[in-house]
């Protein structure tokens, strides 16, 4: 974890020493961005998601694949692949077109060939009547090898399903900092009970001044030339371990990963599970693992989008 381990200490010493969100982001990028072309980087990132039972055991909840790599008070950074349609095709979005409301985000293609977003301006306004609003595109572009984006908070944008299984690492951390709130966010209780905790917030009008996000019109969906607000996120339908599973090691063959003894090292730490040592023994035997995809990751009204109907709203 040497290569993984330097990176991670440089960004999160940045976001220590400089309380400017905005001015860390930038400071950062170039680690970043470094971080995304070292491929150790992303072999470490496998063995750590890999080696940590509750990724093991996760079920398929999401059409991405998520690694967790590092969180403390000021920053967050984590891997996310983007998992192709069983068709490859690219004009479908894999979420509805949403913002990330107080958090700042930069982010780094860091494996396959990327995909294609469209993010909007920010600053747009919500009729609250129509519950519509009134964006306006800022830019339509691919993120592909190499590439390094910054999204600012409360901005609106879109990813579309890539080609090929594409990996991103994303470096979070909140427009304005708040201590104590950034404390209480990393507690474990605090996570457990984070949703009643917010509506309790909202309720006494606190939840700007804790710097807390309320999911609450963070997505829109296009509709007869009009970009509507969906004032609540809509859930993907929960899939099994074990496609969870076969995807991750669909993906492991597509980046090159070829440490047997880690993977053989598995079936200790994990002697129960089955499906894990089934995959392990394919993986090992060099047999192609094939990606699947669940249909109800695919056609969620209002969440996946085609790319068409996005633009039309805007001619």
């Amino acid at each position: 974890m040497e290569r993984l381990n330097h990176y991670v200490k440089a960004i999160a010493s940045i976001f220590k020493d400089e309380k400017d969100r905005y001015e860390a982001h930038r400071k950062a990028a170039p680690v970043l961005k470094e971080m995304g072309a070292d491929k150790e980087v992303l072999f470490d990132v496998f063995r750590k998601n890999l080696s940590d039972p509750n990724f093991i055991n996760k079920p398929r909840h999401y059409p991405t694949i998520a690694f967790e790599i590092f969180q403390d008070e000021n920053v967050g950074i984590s891997g996310n692949c983007f998992m192709p349609l069983p068709d490859r095709s690219t004009d479908l979005s894999f979420q509805s077109i949403h913002h990330h409301g107080k958090l700042l985000l930069t982010t780094v293609a860091a494996f396959g060939p990327g995909y294609e977003s469209i993010v909007f301006k920010k600053g747009y306004a919500i009729n609250k009547q129509e519950q519509t609003a009134n964006m306006e595109i800022e830019k339509q572009y691919q993120f592909g090898p190499g590439n390094l984006e910054f999204v600012d908070s409360d901005q609106p944008h879109v990813v579309f399903f890539p080609k090929e299984a594409s990996i991103t690492f994303a470096m979070w951390a909140y427009a304005r900092t708040n201590a104590t709130t950034q404390t209480l966010k990393n507690n474990v209780l605090i996570k457990k009970f984070k949703e009643p905790i917010r509506k309790a917030l909202k309720a006494l009008g606190l939840l700007d001044k804790a710097g807390v996000n309320l999911v609450e019109n963070f997505d829109f969906y296009p509709e007869k030339k009009q970009i509507r607000v969906l004032k609540n996120r809509i859930n993907f339908e929960e899939g099994s371990n074990e496609n969870f599973l076969t995807n991750v090691f669909y993906v492991l063959q597509r980046a090159g990963f070829n440490d047997m003894t880690f993977l053989q090292s598995l079936k200790q730490k994990f002697p129960q599970h089955n499906a894990l040592h089934g995959l392990i023994d394919r993986f090992v035997a060099g047999t192609p693992i094939k990606d699947e995809f669940y249909d109800f990751h695919k056609n969620v009204k209002y969440v996946n989008l085609t790319k068409q109907d996005i633009l039309n709203a805007f001619n």
